[in-house]
């Protein structure tokens, strides 16, 4: 008896998460609904049909991402309070970005100026 109260809520909460990974959004390599204006360029594969409750912690679930990569892809999103938009497409895979970043000092007898430039590309 002892067991069958133990096993019981384990195994409920175990097809409760199931049914959570199971969730299956309209996905595909084109985007259905309205995008971030500053989406990722080169975005590989969308999450459509986004519905009242899906939520971020779930795609990066679903899709094995990270918020860093979900918010990075859709500038959009928080990092701090992730709320997606129901209808929206959401990118979910995109080119690696690599950032390079140089430094130029210029000193004279009165002035220093520098310069930093950042220059991001996608591979």
């Amino acid at each position: 008896m002892l067991v069958s109260v133990i096993l019981t809520p384990a195994l409920l909460l175990g097809v409760a998460n199931a049914a959570t990974l199971a969730k299956r959004w309209s996905n595909g390599d084109v985007a259905t609904g309205t995008t971030d204006p500053n989406v990722a360029s080169g975005c590989t594969y969308w999450a459509n049909s986004i519905a009242s409750s899906d939520t971020c912690e779930s795609l990066n679930a679903y899709f094995g991402i990270t918020i860093a990569q979900l918010v990075s892809w859709n500038p959009s999103l928080s990092s701090t309070s992730c709320t997606l938009t129901v209808g929206w497409s959401y990118c979910v895979e995109a080119p690696t970005v690599k950032t390079t970043t140089s430094t130029t000092t210029t000193t004279s007898k009165t002035t220093t100026t520098t310069t930093v430039v950042t220059t991001t590309t996608s591979t």
